[in-house]
């Protein structure tokens, strides 16, 4: 049956490029005996027809698809990622974020490019604009978020785009940071790595704990493995390791591996650094959503781990961070046009989530500018004369009418622009705060009739992200599988790969 072969030829390729297997993988003997027991009457197709016909067709089909809601978009912003294959080739990642019409926040891979040159601010920017210029976005494109590399920077600066440093990857180099230059804590942690190393490569290790994990009632967790490029793996492992702490003792001990044993004062250190450091984690965490704004979230929440580092009057660390954050996210930032506006035209905090005045009445002036070249003027009544019409009574009702339709007339006459939306701007300003927890886009869609001017500018600002990359691969187990595997991709199949990575990231 061709459909249903088709069907399955389709499924297939999906699981390849999603998975990011590799296309030998329909020559496994493991795998083809598989689908023999699924359907023994389906073959599955050669490598040479994988890449030639049924990945560039769902791939047209895909990219078709995309390219039809893209050009429903009006302001975008976009994310790079820049990574290296195994074979030490470069290639770069663009991603779309932009708001659709039901008011949801989309993100999708446009392209993955193998770049053969040096990553240069010139060759960047050529690329970017060269991709940006295939899916019609170039003039779309209200922001670019990147990590904080130079030369990427350098070549936004190019594009003239607007640009946003990556708050995630801002984060990680605080906390690393705070945690190396603290040395009591630092050797603490690289002491843990060194326990969890040795279970990790000793397999009568791991196993004696497992039983002493029963014999003690604890959970059967594994030990978390510090990852350098994620600071938040070095938080998991010593909250791991205060879970496991008495397992890991007495495996220590019983094999006779007493070096090992970390002195039970330190867990106190322990205790304390995870305290200090649970906030970020959180915030780690929640500034990685693809599904709601983030960029709005940097000034408001950037404020609270400076307050909360505060709680910790004796501990280094939280001086660490608080030292870091001065260096990384200064105080000026609400001065920051794009984060400015991104804030304030979020209904969880306009300008509450200032701490300067003056930065919530820049920002206001700011948005008024940009809202008044959006203003539409709307249509106003006409102003009828008497009708040479039938009956006296008639024509009285009209001229009772006549003088209100002159002052109308006249009101909206002398309305300019900047006075229709100043008055939209203080409305909206002084609508009720939403709660913190509740969807942005969604009280703009219901809202959007009430403050229309404001609206058209929020759905530019509020597509903006505050990472340059999804959570998964940047903070999970899972996202290590994803980079490993798509380290391994070939030239020829990256961008059709990727693209099918999207529905996973």
């Amino acid at each position: 049956n061709s459909l249903r072969r088709k069907a399955i030829d389709d499924a297939l390729c999906k699981m390849i490029a999603t998975d990011l297997q590799p296309l030998s993988i329909v020559e496994d003997v493991g795998f083809t005996s598989f689908l023999k027991t699924v359907d023994p009457k389906y073959t599955a197709p050669s490598r040479k027809t994988i890449t030639t016909v049924l990945l560039p067709r769902l791939y047209s089909t895909k990219k078709q698809q995309l390219q039809e809601e893209l050009d429903g978009v009006k302001y975008c912003c976009l994310t790079t990622d820049l990574w290296t294959s195994r074979a030490t080739e470069g290639y770069l990642t663009l991603t779309c974020h932009f708001i659709d019409e039901a008011m949801a926040l989309n993100s999708t891979v446009l392209t993955t490019c193998h770049i053969d040159q040096p990553h240069t601010a010139d060759n960047i920017s050529a690329e970017l604009q060269k991709i940006t210029n295939a899916w019609g976005l170039t003039t779309k494109v209200h922001c670019i978020v990147t990590d904080s590399g130079s030369n990427v920077k350098a070549g936004v600066r190019l594009c003239k785009w607007n640009h946003l440093a990556c708050f995630a990857h801002t984060l990680n180099l605080i906390v690393t940071a705070a945690i190396k230059n603290d040395h009591e804590l630092n050797e603490v942690v690289q002491k843990v790595k060194k326990v969890v190393t040795y279970f990790h490569k000793s397999t009568k290790a791991s196993e004696n704990l497992s039983t002493n994990q029963t014999r003690l009632n604890l959970p059967p967790h594994r030990l978390v493995q510090h990852v350098e490029t994620r600071w938040n793996s070095v938080y998991y492992m010593l909250d791991r390791y205060l879970e496991q702490e008495e397992a890991i003792k007495t495996t220590l001990c019983l094999l006779d591996r007493n070096e090992l044993i970390i002195p039970s004062e330190k867990a106190t250190l322990i205790k304390k650094a995870i305290s200090v450091l649970s906030p970020f984690e959180a915030v780690t965490t929640e500034m990685s959503s693809e599904s709601n704004p983030t960029a709005s979230k940097i000034i408001p929440i950037t404020k609270g781990l400076r307050r909360v580092t505060l709680l910790h009057t004796d501990s280094t660390l939280a001086d660490n961070l608080r030292k870091e954050m001065t260096d990384r996210f200064p105080l000026g930032m609400e001065e920051n046009h794009l984060l400015a506006l991104s804030t304030l035209l979020d209904p969880r905090f306009k300008a509450v989530a200032f701490s300067d005045r003056n930065a919530v009445e820049k920002a206001k002036r700011e948005l008024l500018q940009e809202a008044v070249t959006q203003y539409q003027t709307p249509q106003t009544p006409q102003v009828e004369g008497p009708s040479n019409g039938a009956g006296g009574q008639q024509e009285q009702c009209i001229d009772v009418w006549q003088f209100f339709d002159e002052q109308v007339h006249h009101i909206a006459s002398h309305q300019t622009p900047t006075s229709s939306v100043l008055v939209e701007l203080e409305q909206y300003v002084k609508a009720p705060i939403q709660p913190r927890h509740g969807n942005p886009l969604q009280w703009w869609g219901e809202n959007r009739h009430n403050y229309p001017t404001i609206f058209k500018v929020a759905t530019k600002y509020l597509c903006t992200v505050a990472t340059s990359v999804p959570a998964e691969r940047l903070f999970s187990k899972a996202g290590e599988l994803i980079s490993q595997r798509r380290s391994r991709l070939t030239a020829e199949n990256v961008d059709i790969m990727i693209l099918f990575l999207n529905t996973v990231c």
